[in-house]
């Protein structure tokens, strides 16, 4: 993938086949053809370098390609720091592996979403207010 990537959703599509793939693979047939369900699994991961890939896609400056990634990271991060401990919280809570495992769902649900929204190519300076709309915000001190 690169700037001259049309539709990056194609890579987020087939990496997001891999995690499910993967998840239904361990929580289906943990036993029979584990290295197949974790290698997909892996595979599913390639949704992190599209990510990091779309900061810059989704930026003209280094400070906008700055504040999104300080944005996304953070949020990102945080999930990832919080999201394994839930998994095993929710499997003791149910005392079932299909309730942590559609979490899991729910967290692919969340990341298909966001695919969504950033796949339209433009920036985020797009968005941005210019100089002259600053400088008219009215000022708070």
């Amino acid at each position: 993938m690169g700037s001259k990537t049309k539709n990056p959703i194609v890579a987020v599509l087939i990496f997001t086949a891999c995690w499910i793939v993967g998840h239904l693979g361990i929580f289906l047939s943990p036993t029979h053809n584990t290295v197949l369900w974790i290698c997909a699994a892996g595979l599913g991961q390639g949704t992190f370098a599209v990510a990091l890939l779309m900061m810059n896609l989704r930026s003209r400056t280094t400070y906008g390609s700055g504040v999104l990634s300080g944005f996304a990271q953070g949020l990102g991060y945080a999930g990832a720091a919080v999201v394994p401990m839930l998994f095993g919280v929710v499997q003791k809570a149910t005392d079932s592996w299909g309730a942590a495992f559609s979490m899991l769902g729910g967290c692919l649900i969340v990341m298909l979403i966001g695919a969504v929204i950033i796949n339209p190519s433009r920036t985020i300076e797009d968005d941005a207010p210019t100089t002259e709309e600053m400088g008219k915000l009215e000022r708070i001190d």
